[in-house]
């Protein structure tokens, strides 16, 4: 059986040029958000700061310190005071007030961490994405879009953009906006180069523009093979793959399905016959579809050959017999329908008849050497047949087995059956035995 061959768009990368540039950088109003959401940032940790040092300025009087600093007379009183003073703030600082805790606490809290000030300038992804979903429960599939716009303008993980992506083509597949559609499966194809619903949005958007390109062929194939066999498809697919003469597994797929329900398409049933001459197809709906076109085309010859087969396969040797006799009947005769129409008439049980319908062959066609080749090498089989056959016909009409005349040519040891006078070869007289 020759390999399965796959459609030729599949090994095409070109065709993914065509969907056109996609954009790789988020939008200037999420960067404008994060710089804003930096700047608070800064500005929190400042003014936590701020406030730190004035209330310890306040607390401060309750230190000694203009006594203590008149009082450095040394390195060693130096050193001492900067001990005290140190002591003393962290002593104010873990105290029992509040406000020191809570303003060390703010300022840990926010040191760094731009991302909590984000939600004061832009809305994030979970509430947009929420409530995108109630309104495409409610068919406001514009408002939808909308906040799942907004949900994407976030620094998100690829698995939640692909979540609201594929909410997104939804809406725009439903309002027809078939191009962002495409577009927004595309970007989900970029994070997920097998999803199965972005394919699925990008097939039915190309169809519904009835577009023809290799592109929009390639997720055609993807919807077919997913089961999708809806009729406009099919079509788009079929004319495709008459138009390259494909022969793949998918392209006869198609072709099946597109003769299963509409038998009068000529071009497809072509294909559909040369499909199954490819992998010597003898089933019963080969069969059936050999039938077909050689009522349609009774002068075709290959379909004829291709019927011999599927006949003899299917153990229906009368009609393998008959059809090998209308080839004879064109002046087609080779070895294999010659030896084939020997083995049907054999399994008819009619061998005594094949030296009268070899002779008569022979004499419509004198001059086929691969024909009186063939009779020769096979004569005395024939001649055999006939014998038995001759024989059995005269035991069970005289009700008793009958003793075996054959008539042996003195001359040239031929085998003739018996009642004749003369040898079949030679034409010497004969003497029954």
């Amino acid at each position: 059986m020759n390999p399965v061959l796959k459609p030729k768009i599949f090994n095409d990368e070109s065709v993914l040029e065509a969907s056109g540039s996609r954009p790789a950088e988020k939008k200037d109003e999420v960067r404008a958000a994060m710089l804003r959401a930096e700047k608070m940032s800064k500005a929190a940790r400042i003014i936590a700061m701020t406030a730190l040092c004035l209330l310890l300025i306040k607390d401060a009087p309750a230190f000694p310190f203009a006594a203590r600093l008149s009082a450095v007379s040394d390195l060693w009183t130096a050193a001492a005071l900067i001990r005290d003073i140190i002591y003393y703030v962290f002593g104010v600082l873990f105290s029992n007030k509040l406000y020191y805790f809570s303003l060390l606490a703010a300022l840990w809290f926010v040191a760094d961490r731009p991302s909590l000030f984000l939600p004061l300038f832009a809305e994030s992804f979970s509430a947009a994405y929420k409530k995108g979903l109630r309104y495409m429960q409610k068919e406001k599939y514009e408002l939808a879009i909308e906040k799942f716009n907004k949900a994407l303008n976030n620094f998100i993980s690829p698995s939640e953009q692909i979540k609201i992506r594929t909410a997104l083509s939804e809406c725009y597949y439903t309002m027809s906006l078939y191009d962002e559609c495409i577009k927004n499966s595309l970007e989900i194809l970029d994070l997920d180069g097998a999803n199965p619903a972005a394919q699925s949005y990008i097939g039915r958007s190309f169809l519904e523009k009835k577009d023809r390109s290799d592109l929009a062929v390639k997720y055609y194939i993807y919807l077919f093979n997913s089961g999708f066999y809806d009729k406009r498809l099919m079509q788009l697919l079929s004319a495709h793959f008459l138009d390259n003469n494909d022969m793949s597994e998918t392209a006869v797929e198609v072709y099946k399905k597109i003769y299963e329900s509409s038998v009068e398409n000529y071009a497809v049933r072509e294909m559909v016959y040369k499909s199954c001459v490819i992998v010597n197809d003898r089933s019963a709906y080969a069969l059936k579809l050999y039938e077909d076109i050689a009522s349609d085309e009774p002068s075709r010859r290959d379909v004829k050959f291709a019927l011999t087969e599927a006949y003899y396969e299917s153990k229906n040797f009368k009609k393998t017999a008959e059809t090998i006799q209308n080839l004879f009947a064109q002046g087609e005769i080779s070895l294999k329908l010659l030896e084939r129409f020997t083995e049907a008439m054999e399994k008819l049980g009619r061998r005594d008849a094949l030296a009268e319908e070899f002779k008569a062959l022979i004499e419509k066609h004198p001059d086929n050497i691969i024909l009186r080749d063939y009779y020769n090498s096979m004569k005395s089989l024939f001649i055999a047949g006939r014998l038995v056959q001759g024989e059995s016909s005269a035991s069970a009409g005289a009700g008793r087995p009958a003793a075996r005349k054959i008539n042996i040519c003195a001359n040239c040891a031929h085998m003739n059956p018996a009642g004749i006078s003369h040898c079949e070869k030679c034409r010497s007289a004969l003497q029954a035995i």
